[in-house]
């Protein structure tokens, strides 16, 4: 964990960042430690953790979104056969 330092070295800016991403999708857990990890940011590093987070979770929506129309179109041509 990137908040912890356990298995990979501790950083908070990353740490803020997957925890954002999990918050997002409604992790409650995910919300309190990011705000750890928040008060432990610079200014500066607060608005690179913010910008990175806008990104991962958008690639995470991207191959949400592309995973659920694979699962549609699976379904639908299994219907069709």
């Amino acid at each position: 964990s990137y908040a912890t330092g356990e298995g990979v070295t501790q950083n908070n800016l990353r740490a803020y960042v997957w925890f954002s991403v999990a918050a997002a999708q409604g992790d409650r857990q995910a919300k309190l430690a990011r705000e750890t990890a928040y008060s432990q940011l610079t200014a500066q590093g607060l608005e690179q953790a913010q910008a990175l987070a806008t990104v991962a979770l958008n690639q995470t929506l991207k191959i949400a979104a592309n995973s659920l129309g694979i699962a549609v179109y699976q379904l639908l041509n299994d219907t069709l056969m």
